[in-house]
């Protein structure tokens, strides 16, 4: 008999590997604060939770979706809270984005419940987590791990263990550190070119842009990141955080994340990253994509 599944935290991504499921002909149990979230799954054949608490008394595998470690661990203890419920042998897969040592405490809650915890970065958005196409950062027991591997395969394409728990949230953090100061990076060499009078879109193909080619470059023009301002801050903080924790210097990102703070500051939380873009594009007075400007 299949494992029954629900999802903890109905936002994008969740909402996301919620579809996939259902699309393969799991029907999740969902639980989430905005109703509305857990309403627009509910019709495409999911079933919602009271409480989390009611949520994890009726699965045997409860995946996580939450904006930060904070939230996770505001969901576990009471009466309604994830821990009341959780059945002993049941599996818990943390997908959010979340802090390594919190990842840690929450995994000891877990299992003092006789449950096991997997910690589970996941990296490539909602259209990677719809065609379940997402690469899967994990960490824990390498028996939970093996339990969780015929789920993790239905949600993602590449997969690794990273070791105990805690490794999973890291390997995330360090792949979004890489990432999005690599995106800084490139948008600033694509702005140089672009003012030192280089055609923008053989600057992308010389220095291999190709996340720049499909978001601003494409015959599509721009499309939007999906992606907020808030969330890339977030992640930053995250890093910082880990680096210190690690007595680690990262100048480089350092100054990453006070530039982003300034856009942030500049052009709001919510904003698309895709704003950076138009920030860098007011600051030399050209489009990067070669259009004139309006």
């Amino acid at each position: 008999m299949a494992d029954a599944i629900g999802i903890l935290g109905t936002g994008r991504m969740g909402a996301a590997m919620g579809r996939r499921l259902a699309a393969q002909g799991t029907a999740p149990v969902v639980f989430d604060g905005a109703p509305a979230a857990v309403s627009a799954l509910v019709a495409q054949g999911a079933r919602a939770a009271k409480s989390p608490a009611a949520l994890a008394a009726d699965v045997d595998v409860v995946v996580l979706s939450l904006p930060r470690s904070a939230d996770v661990e505001s969901i576990l203890p009471g009466p309604d809270g994830l821990l009341a419920g959780l059945r002993s042998g049941a599996l818990v897969l943390d997908t959010t984005s979340g802090e390594p040592s919190a990842s840690a405490r929450v995994a000891e809650r877990v299992g003092a419940r006789g449950a096991s915890y997997l910690d589970a970065g996941v990296s490539g958005g909602v259209a990677g987590a719809e065609a379940g196409t997402l690469k899967i950062m994990v960490g824990g027991a390498v028996e939970a791990f093996a339990r969780a591997r015929p789920l993790l395969e239905r949600l993602g394409q590449r997969i690794w263990h990273c070791g105990p728990a805690g490794t999973g949230h890291a390997m995330k953090t360090v792949l979004n550190l890489a990432a999005q100061t690599k995106l800084m990076a490139e948008i600033e060499s694509l702005a140089l070119g672009v003012r030192a009078g280089l055609d923008a879109h053989q600057v992308a193909e010389v220095l291999d842009l190709t996340v720049w080619q499909h978001f601003l470059l494409g015959p599509q023009g721009r499309v939007p990141f999906q992606f907020a301002l808030d969330l890339v801050g977030k992640d930053f903080d995250v890093a910082m955080r880990l680096a210190a924790e690690q007595g680690v210097p990262v100048p480089v990102t350092a100054t990453a994340v006070q530039t982003m703070r300034a856009f942030r500051a500049r052009a709001g939380g919510g904003a698309d990253l895709m704003a950076f873009v138009g920030l860098v594009e007011e600051q030399i007075g050209a489009r990067l994509d070669g259009r004139t400007r309006d």
